[in-house]
């Protein structure tokens, strides 16, 4: 038998080789950016899902308690344990709060975050489960109305270093522990309510300026602890109309930050009121950045995230405005934004900081159009 071997091959040429590599580098240019935008896309509608579940919780609050949840008590730290709890290890406890203890109407002592007297800086008892009695904020009131009752009733300081996705935007991060300064051990949020109280954050100012209570989440305290107004919001306090009023948005945050933590993203669900559960709603929301957000001059978080007032700086402030108490979030068109009313609507990044005001403010009377935002 004789075997026939066919001929020789011509082998690829180098330019028939660079030619199809670049074929194959312009498709993947191509499909890269398209799965990118599919991805954000995705994670856009779980954060205005999130938004949206948070709404209902808010109804539902609204309806067992007859007042919407409160921003919590005056002073930032009334919530958190004043020493680190014994069953959390020092790495995951970033700073002390300041619980108060006082005795209720029938003489009983309780604190500031349970039901109980103050033991070596621990709050003891069962925590309160509503304004005003209880000092942490909106988030912390919420968890009985999205499934959350057992996290609610962890021991003190436990809720702080507790991941609950629904308060996460996955466009942003996920259910990670932060890592950094008075954040380490804690857990995210990356909603707030708006504020339009003073620039300081001292309680007295607060309780002394009227605009502080001019949005749906305000501070609110038992008067028997110390004195401080209990000043809750109901439904019909919401004269300018619940679609036409903001409730919760999306916090800024330095994308350097988003892993850390900061003064404004650290204790979060055991926050009173506080950068990180309530930003101001007296200037428009900004996407989250590590610039200057106005020149897009890069600048260190010292620059555009210092601690620990509510800064309202003008613009043109160098090397960069004070942005760490605004609204933000990372989508390219805009910040979710859940409205009084339930809905979920996309704010962009180029309202007007009247409009923003007049979406922030519950009671204002001025009109607002859908094409002002």
């Amino acid at each position: 038998m004789i075997v026939q071997f066919p001929g020789n091959r011509r082998a690829f040429t180098l330019i028939e080789l660079l030619v199809v590599i670049a074929i194959i580098a312009i498709l993947i240019a191509l499909l890269v950016p398209a799965v990118q935008k599919v991805r954000e896309s995705a994670a856009r509608t779980q954060c205005a899902n999130n938004l949206k579940q948070l709404g209902l919780a808010m109804h539902s609050f609204h309806d067992a308690q007859k007042r919407f949840p409160s921003a919590g008590w005056f002073d930032w730290c009334r919530a958190l344990p004043s020493s680190r709890p014994p069953y959390i290890p020092p790495e995951d406890w970033g700073q002390n709060g300041c619980i108060l203890e006082y005795k209720d109407a029938s003489g009983a002592l309780v604190n500031s975050f349970s039901k109980g007297p103050v033991v070596n800086g621990q709050p003891t008892g069962d925590p309160w489960t509503t304004a005003p009695q209880q000092a942490a904020s909106w988030g912390f009131q919420l968890l009985p109305y999205i499934e959350q009752n057992a996290a609610q009733h962890q021991a003190g300081g436990l809720i702080r270093n507790t991941a609950l996705a629904l308060f996460v935007c996955p466009s942003r991060r996920g259910t990670q522990k932060l890592t950094g300064g008075t954040a380490v051990g804690s857990a995210p949020l990356d909603y707030a309510a708006p504020y339009l109280g003073p620039e300081s954050r001292d309680s007295n100012a607060i309780r002394n300026t009227p605009s502080s209570f001019q949005t749906v989440i305000v501070p609110s305290e038992p008067p028997i602890a110390r004195g401080f107004p209990d000043t809750p919001v109901r439904m019909a306090g919401i004269t300018d109309g619940t679609s036409n009023t903001l409730l919760l948005g999306e916090k800024f945050m330095r994308p350097d930050q988003r892993g850390t933590g900061a003064w404004n993203d650290d204790h979060n669900l055991i926050s009173s009121l506080d950068q990180d559960g309530m930003r101001v709603g007296d200037r428009p929301p900004i996407r989250d950045t590590n610039n200057n957000p106005f020149t897009n001059t890069p600048v260190t978080a010292s620059d555009s995230n210092p601690c620990c007032d509510y800064w309202r700086d003008p613009n043109t402030r160098l090397p960069s405005p004070r942005v760490g108490s605004y609204f933000g979030g990372s989508h390219p068109a805009g910040m979710n934004a859940l409205m009084a009313d339930g809905t979920v609507r996309t704010i962009t990044w180029n309202i007007s900081q009247a409009t923003f005001y007049n979406l922030s403010n519950r009671m204002d009377g001025n009109p607002i159009n859908d094409s002002d935002f």
